[in-house]
């Protein structure tokens, strides 16, 4: 049977066509070192392949996230560390003070340098990362603190109570920022001989005195404590009467009021112990009495190193002994609170280290599996080209034999 030329023709054509296609694919493999670099190279491997790139990616931002919560955790622990420099220095300064023989200028120096403490503490819950207060809660584009001695209270927080966290995972996350209220506003009030009384009197009677037994209380805790002694104390020198004390957590403050609506005085200045008054630290006015069937307190009740500080400033331009030994007994709390605080953020730091580890071992094996799916043998596709390459020279040659005939050869 005779083949017409241009059969011969055509069929060469297609088998060259084919071995330059497959020299392409593999001088690519060379190149790009890459064994799926289309989807028609392995439609199932590259889904894979696209998978764990994916898989990857998610990693790389974990890791940014794990960065960047270090990094707030890091700054959050050095502002602190200093607050708790701060608070030592001013507890040095008000044990000094607290000597009978220090004059009227010494305290006034002394004061100066709390309102230089202040002024830094203030900077340090204000402290920021790349432009983020990690005091403010999640409202993180907000300065959190603003510092005014001329109101009561004197410090007011713009920021929210949600702490800033950074996300470890799927549904995994880890708190780096903080609730500035709940750092430097202090949880619970310590209670001694400093500030331990509640003079008080049933219809203009003789005083009485609640005392408080010292230790430290939550705002709750505290409320009950005291209704309790008032009434202790009414029933063994007054009438027996039943009061009600409660704080409300919406404003911050305390009410007092004696349950039949009858008459009550808190004698918080004409009291037998208004030097040792809890009055302050309820958000009364401790510079005059309070007479009615019921008393709100003035302003919140807010226990923190900042409105330590600023009373504390007080009492020394005064000449207040009572008033700065009270604060001693506030500066420790303070402190506690910011120590335990620092412990917390130690922790954090602890899930961030294990998550990282956890991240990086898992990054080593997508990375390999993708590897083992994608990446070629250099050497064995090097060799596979000049394998290749060989057919083609050899088809080349043949083709060029077979184009040499003419009409001629079939006649």
């Amino acid at each position: 049977m005779r083949v017409p030329t241009v059969t011969t023709f055509g069929g060469t054509t297609y088998q060259l066509g084919k071995i330059t296609t497959q020299i392409s694919a593999a001088n690519t493999a060379v190149v790009t070192g890459k064994r799926i670099n289309t989807l028609s190279d392995d439609p199932v491997g590259l889904s894979q392949v696209l998978s764990i790139r994916s898989s990857l990616s998610n990693i790389d931002q974990l890791a940014r996230n794990i960065a960047t919560g270090r990094t707030w955790l890091n700054a959050g622990e050095a502002a602190l560390g200093t607050a708790k420099d701060l608070i030592t220095e001013a507890k040095t300064l008000s044990i000094q003070m607290v000597n009978g023989g220090v004059s009227d200028a010494d305290r006034a120096d002394a004061a100066e340098q709390i309102e230089g403490i202040l002024l830094q503490m203030e900077e340090l819950a204000n402290t920021s990362v790349n432009g983020r207060y990690i005091f403010a809660g999640t409202r993180t584009d907000l300065k959190p603190f603003e510092l005014d001695q001329s109101q009561d209270p004197p410090l007011t927080y713009s920021g929210n109570r949600n702490a800033f966290a950074v996300k470890t995972g799927s549904d995994a996350a880890v708190t780096v920022g903080h609730d500035g209220a709940a750092v430097f506003w202090d949880a619970t009030l310590a209670v001694d001989d400093t500030n331990n009384r509640l003079d008080f009197s049933e219809d203009g009677g003789n005083p009485l005195t609640a005392t408080i037994p010292d230790g430290e209380y939550s705002h709750r805790e505290l409320a009950r404590i005291i209704e309790r002694e008032m009434e202790n104390a009414s029933t063994t020198a007054g009438g027996g009467l039943d009061f009600t004390v409660a704080y409300d957590e919406a404003s911050g403050g305390y009410s007092i009021s004696r349950a039949d609506a009858g008459g009550l005085s808190l004698l918080w200045q004409s009291g037998p112990h208004a030097g040792v008054s809890i009055a302050a630290d309820l958000g009364f006015d401790a510079a005059a009495d309070a007479t009615g069937a019921a008393h709100t307190s003035d302003s919140q009740a807010q226990w923190g190193v900042f409105n330590t500080l600023v009373d504390l400033k007080g009492y020394l331009e005064s000449g207040d002994i009572d008033g700065i030994e009270r604060s001693l007994s506030r500066l420790d709390t303070s402190f506690n609170h910011m120590v335990t605080t620092v412990s917390t953020m130690g922790a954090r730091e602890l899930r961030l280290d294990m998550k990282e580890n956890i991240i990086a071992d898992l990054e080593v094996s997508l990375s390999e599996k993708r590897s083992q799916l994608e990446d070629v043998d250099v050497i064995e596709a090097i060799s596979n080209l000049q394998e290749i390459q060989y057919a083609y020279e050899a088809a080349l040659g043949a083709s060029a034999a077979v184009m040499r005939t003419s009409l001629i050869d079939y006649l």
